[in-house]
C-alpha cells in the first residue's frame, strides 16, 4: 500500500489549546513528526504501554566455588575469562505502565533463568564478550538472559490477564471528505485484519491537575456514554495503522482520541497484540577480569523478538 500521510488535528480533546496543533504520521516507515512542539499528544499516543526491563542479577559459580557477577546491587567478582560452571542464575524485573501514566506501574513481575542440569560442568569462555551480538548469543550469559526474559514475559502476561485489562486503541486521525474513515494506531503488527469490527466511545480524561493535562497524574478516561457512539470495520491495514470505515453512529461527533474496543474479530481464536514502548533496559555491571562490558544493546536485541512473541508489538 502506498504511504499514507495522516494529518492529526487537535479537536475536542481535553487540554487542547484554541490553536490547532498538528502532527504528521507516515505509516510506511512508522515515523511520527510533531509539527507543533508545544502540544503534547499524550491523549492520542499510538502506544498503549511503557515497559521497563531491569536485570537485577547475573551470577555464576565455578566448580572451585567462586561466584562471579552481581545480585541486587551486590557485586561478587569480575568474571574469569575461562572457568568450569557449577551453577548460575539471571534475575530480572519487568515493570509495565500505561503510556498516559508512565510513573505508575500496573504490573510488576520477576523473571528467573537458570542453567539446565546438562549444562553443569561445561567450560565457560567469557573472552571477546564485546565482539558482537552473534558471539554474545553463544555465551552462557545469553542463555541465562533469554530464559529470564521468557519467564518474566510469561509472568507479565499472566498478571495482565488476571487484571482483566481489555484490548483498546484510539482514533488518531480522520480521513475522507465526510470524515467517515478514521485511523487507529494498530495494524498488521497488532494482528488487525481487514473485516475486523470495532466499537467506538468518546472519553473524558481525568487529570489530577486539569490545568496540566499530560503533565499531571492521569486518573482514568471513562467513556462519556454507556453504549458505543459509533461502530467501524477495518477497510485497510498497514504495518502500523488500520483504517476503519464508520458503519453506524449516533448523532454525536467522534472526538480525536476516542476509545476503540473490539466488537468482533474476523475468524475464530484470534487475539490482538498490545502496543508497547521500551521505556528502559538496564543491568548491573558485568565485568570480565578488569574490563566492564556494556551488554544493554545485546539484551535489547534479545528482548525485542521475545516481546513480539508474547502478545505485544513494539514501537519503532
Amino acid at each position: 500500500m502506498k504511504a499514507r500521510l495522516l494529518l492529526f488535528v487537535c479537536l475536542l480533546t481535553t487540554g487542547c489549546s484554541e490553536m490547532q496543533s498538528q502532527t504528521a504520521f507516515n505509516d510506511e516507515d512508522g515515523s511520527f513528526k510533531k509539527i507543533d512542539p508545544e502540544k503534547i499528544f499524550c491523549e492520542v499516543d499510538p502506544m498503549d504501554y511503557d515497559l521497563k526491563v531491569r536485570f537485577i542479577g547475573f551470577e555464576m559459580t565455578s566448580d572451585s566455588k567462586v561466584t562471579f557477577g552481581f545480585i541486587l546491587g551486590k557485586f561478587f567478582k569480575a568474571f574469569d575469562i575461562k572457568f568450569r560452571l557449577l551453577t548460575g542464575q539471571a534475575t530480572l524485573a519487568l515493570d509495565l505502565a500505561k503510556t498516559l501514566n508512565p510513573g505508575k506501574d500496573i504490573v510488576n513481575v520477576l523473571g528467573y533463568g537458570t542453567f539446565l542440569e546438562s549444562e553443569v560442568g561445561i567450560d565457560v569462555d567469557m573472552g571477546d564478550l564485546d565482539a558482537g551480538f552473534e558471539h554474545y548469543s553463544k555465551t552462557p550469559l545469553s542463555r541465562l538472559a533469554g530464559r529470564a526474559l521468557d519467564d518474566g514475559l510469561k509472568n507479565l502476561n499472566k498478571d495482565l490477564k488476571d487484571s482483566d485489562v481489555a484490548w483498546r486503541s484510539r482514533i488518531t486521525g480522520f480521513l475522507g471528505k465526510d470524515g467517515d474513515l478514521v485511523s487507529m494506531p494498530a495494524g498488521l503488527q497488532a494482528g488487525v485484519k481487514e473485516g475486523d469490527k470495532f466499537k467506538i466511545y468518546n472519553v473524558t480524561h481525568d487529570w489530577a491537575d486539569p490545568s496540566r493535562p499530560c503533565a499531571s497524574e492521569h486518573r482514568g478516561s471513562p467513556p462519556t456514554t454507556s453504549t458505543p457512539i459509533a461502530y467501524g470495520v477495518v477497510e485497510d491495514a498497514s504495518t502500523f495503522y488500520s483504517y476503519l470505515k464508520i458503519t453506524k453512529m449516533q448523532d454525536v461527533a467522534i472526538q480525536l482520541g476516542a476509545r476503540i474496543e473490539v466488537e468482533k474479530l474476523k475468524g475464530s481464536g484470534r487475539k490482538l497484540k498490545r502496543g508497547v514502548r521500551l521505556r528502559e533496559v538496564s543491568t548491573g555491571a558485568i565485568a570480565v577480569e578488569n574490563q566492564t562490558m556494556n551488554l544493554i544493546p545485546y539484551l535489547e536485541a534479545q528482548l525485542k523478538p521475545k516481546v513480539r512473541d508474547s502478545g505485544f508489538y513494539l514501537s519503532k
